[in-house]
């Protein structure tokens, strides 16, 4: 019978590289951030979409012969907000 011993000795053990690993982690990390950012600045636009249409809604409301007291009492109001910052 032939002894035989265990390779546990740190020299001759084959060191684990993870240099795969650590990209792949670093890629989809990069990824998430950047499904972040775009559904950030689309929900941005949106708003600044919504924001147009109103006023643009509440411009011609007003020139259509819509009473600006009417739209005071809505908090939510474009005009409201743009009368109260001047």
């Amino acid at each position: 019978m032939i002894k035989t011993y265990p390779r546990s000795l740190p020299s001759l053990v084959r060191r684990e590289d993870t240099v795969r690993k650590d990209a792949r982690e670093r890629r989809k990390q990069r990824k998430e951030e950047e499904k972040l950012k775009k559904k950030e600045e689309i929900r941005r636009l949106k708003s600044l979409k919504m924001k147009e249409l109103r006023a643009k809604l509440e411009r011609i409301g007003y020139e259509g012969g819509k009473d600006v007291d009417e739209s005071e009492g809505n908090p939510h109001s474009i005009l409201s907000i743009t009368l109260l910052a001047v």
